[in-house]
């Protein structure tokens, strides 16, 4: 199972690629479920983002549209994740320490050059990023293939996810402020 999980802003993979990361996975023998950032919907109407998913959940019986708005119950099933730059999911997903793709759009951090990016890098140097559909195609084909240098890599994902995890998560007097961080860029503040 694979898990999709772009966010709304206008540097995730949905505005770069549109819909090409999804029609490339629905070519493989996988179950995906797309679940988009639930803010996607009301930012961006004009772009028609969930009649297009629905057209993808219609037409492959392998593929569902997630409409729930809680993504972490889905990070059990799912054994890889897809997401983007300037998002909470990877960091969630990482704690499991499954594998991790992540669409770097590093045009993000150029908007606010002064904005403190620090977690956000920290998440993409957890991350296996990619920043282009054929770099993303060869990674697909080398984890369904379970390509050994891609396993290698799996294997040194997780060490840093843990990394990653322990100087956040767990790192006595700062997982508070860390976490308000998130939370206040998540909504804008």
């Amino acid at each position: 199972t694979v898990l999709y999980a772009p966010h709304w802003n206008p540097y995730g993979s949905l505005h770069i690629f549109g819909t090409k990361i999804i029609e490339e996975l629905v070519k493989y023998d996988i179950n995906l479920l797309i679940k988009p950032h639930h803010y996607l919907y009301a930012k961006y109407p004009e772009d028609n983002w969930k009649n297009r998913f629905d057209d993808f959940a219609g037409k492959y019986e392998h593929v569902t549209l997630v409409t729930r708005p809680n993504t972490q119950e889905l990070y059990p099933i799912a054994d890889l994740m897809i997401s983007d730059t300037g998002t909470s999911a990877p960091f969630e997903f990482c704690i499991l320490q499954k594998p991790l793709l992540v669409f770097a759009n590093y045009a993000l951090f150029n908007e606010n050059p002064n904005e403190d990016n620090s977690e956000e890098k920290a998440i993409l140097e957890a991350s296996i990023c990619f920043d282009n559909l054929q770099n993303f195609t060869q990674m697909m084909e080398a984890f369904l293939n379970k390509n050994e240098t891609f396993i290698k890599e799996i294997e040194s994902q997780k060490k840093r996810q843990k990394a990653l995890i322990d100087s956040l998560l767990y790192n006595p007097g700062n997982a508070s402020s860390y976490a308000e961080k998130a939370i206040l860029k998540e909504i804008n503040l």
